[in-house]
Formats: structure tokens, sequence, C-alpha cells
């Protein structure tokens, strides 16, 4: 069990923030062929060690339209969820240390949700080039990718509809395409019981193809966090770590 505290935009092209703290759970499982942490759960896909298949999850907090001065009278935006396969190629590993350079393909579906509800929002497709690294019990991981958005997830954070419209809000519709890039740094340390991480995140949507709608009023987002845990039960029995 743990806590995070954060300090986001409340979504990306956004120019207000999200800062509070979160209750987080902290679950490992290492198997010969499967993973299961806060990240991913991952299987082999093949028994070639260079090529495996992720399936991974991201979140967005929720957006209250009343604290959000482009929004003010639409919708809210309830809590936003990716799932889907990510295909990995690690053409670079340097097993002494631990390092690994490698190609991701994740596919993620996405869902909102307050918990009564759950509709599909659409697709986002996010390649990207990721480094990992182990030292000590430090693990260091950094990644840079751009992102493919599908026209229903464009239209929930940036679409206007004629209802929502005013003299500084146009119509405005959107379509699929190109959803920016971005760039992350994690960093994380566990000694004995505890575990402690952190994030930086860069966001730039400059040449989104939403990036001229009255909801996208900043080209470039900064996002950060800093988590604890603490692990009340470990196994005894382990295996050796697979990236």
């Amino acid at each position: 069990v743990g806590a995070a505290g954060l300090d986001l935009p409340q979504y990306v092209g956004s120019d207000e923030r999200t800062r509070g703290v979160l209750p987080i759970p902290y679950f490992v499982y290492r198997g010969e062929s499967l993973k299961i942490s806060r990240e991913a759960l991952s299987g082999r896909l093949f028994k070639r060690a260079d090529l495996v298949l992720d399936l991974s999850a991201e979140a967005a907090l929720p957006v209250k339209s009343d604290d959000n001065e482009a929004r003010t009278g639409m919708d809210d935006i309830d809590f936003v969820v990716e799932v889907g396969p990510a295909l990995r190629y690690i053409f670079l590993r340097n097993t002494p240390q631990r390092r690994t350079l490698s190609v991701e393909l994740p596919v993620r579906a996405v869902f909102q949700s307050n918990l009564r509800y759950i509709d599909h929002e659409g697709w986002r497709i996010n390649p990207r080039l990721r480094w990992r690294e182990h030292f000590g019990p430090y693990h260091l991981s950094v990644w840079l990718g751009a992102y493919w958005n599908d026209r229903r997830y464009n239209q929930l954070y940036y679409a206007v509809e004629e209802e929502d419209a005013n003299p500084l809000r146009p119509v405005y519709e959107t379509s699929d395409g190109y959803g920016g890039w971005a760039a992350s740094t994690n960093l994380t340390y566990r000694h004995h019981d505890w575990w402690v991480g952190g994030f930086i995140r860069w966001n730039d949507v400059r040449h989104a193809n939403f990036s001229d709608s009255p909801l996208s009023v900043q080209d470039t987002n900064l996002g950060f966090g800093l988590a604890f845990a603490w692990l009340f039960k470990t196994s005894e029995t382990r295996v050796s770590r697979w990236e």
C-alpha cells in the first residue's frame, strides 16, 4: 500500500492543473513466463528473450468543467482508462549492467467510467523508444514516443458541439490523426520493505491534428509525481528478473 502526490495538466493541451494525493496499491509478481507489476501485465510471446508481448494500462483523472475555464458549461470527463497490448522488441541488451534499449508499440482501447457506467471512447497508438537500466536498488526508465488518436478519443477532449459553442468557443469537429509527442523519465528505489518512485513527463501538441481546437489552449505540458509504498508481505519464492 502507498500514496502518490501528483501535479498534472487536467488533460494534454489544458492550461489548468490537477494537484493532489492519491492512495496507490503496490503488487508485483514475477514468474517464469508472466510478470505483473504496477506498470504492466507482461508475457513472453516467443521463446526469444528479445521479443515480448505486454498488456499494459494508463489512466487519466477526471476533468470537472467548472474547474476548467476553457470547458466551462460543458460535460465533465470522468475517469479515463487505456488498456491494450504492446509489442516490445529489445534490440540492445547489456546483461551485466541490466541495461536494455527497446522499441515498443502499444495499441490501447480507451474507456470512460464513473463506476456506474463504462463507455468505449476510441483507440490510441503510442510507438516509442525506451531505455531501461538497473543500478543497485535503483531502476531508471526513459521513453520518447508519438501518439496517434482516433476520432472518438479526440472528440472526448477537444470537440465543441453546437450546444456548447459561444463567441469564444466556436463549434469544433475533430478527426483521427497525429496526437503529439511525449517524453517521460521514471526513477524508482527500493530498500527492504519500502519503495519510492518519481516521474517527470513532457507533452508537446504543437502539430497535433487538434491543436487548433479552442479546448487545446497550451502547446506543451509538464507533469510530475512522487510516490511511496510499504511492502507488508513478500513471497519467499523468487525468480530471476526478466525485461
